[in-house]
């Protein structure tokens, strides 16, 4: 799922037109999506049983606040580097969540 990610966020600033766009704007979505259960799932299989209530609760924040920061970060982002740039934002990120996983 982030590879998936990651690849669909670097072909999207390059689309020649709108329906591919719109393909990898859906690729980019599922993967996010179905990223959610896994990542989920993972922390409940790797978590000792004392700290699974506290990695849980983790979870949930970064569920909760995520989307505030990000629509904030990427006006930021739109307004400096283009809208292609906040696509481009995902890719370091999807790095170091795979390194992290």
């Amino acid at each position: 799922m982030l590879l998936l990610n990651a690849v669909s966020s670097v072909l999207i600033p390059f689309t020649p037109d709108e329906p591919a766009l719109f393909v990898l704007r859906i690729a980019q979505g599922l993967s996010g999506g179905f990223s959610i259960p896994l990542l989920l799932t993972m922390a409940l299989r790797v978590l000792d049983p004392p700290i699974r209530l506290y990695g849980m609760a983790v979870y949930a924040l970064t569920a909760m606040f995520t989307p505030a920061f990000a629509s904030s970060i990427a006006a930021l982002w739109t307004g400096g580097v283009g809208w292609q740039g906040v696509f481009l934002e995902a890719v370091p990120l999807c790095t170091l969540a795979a390194l992290l996983v």
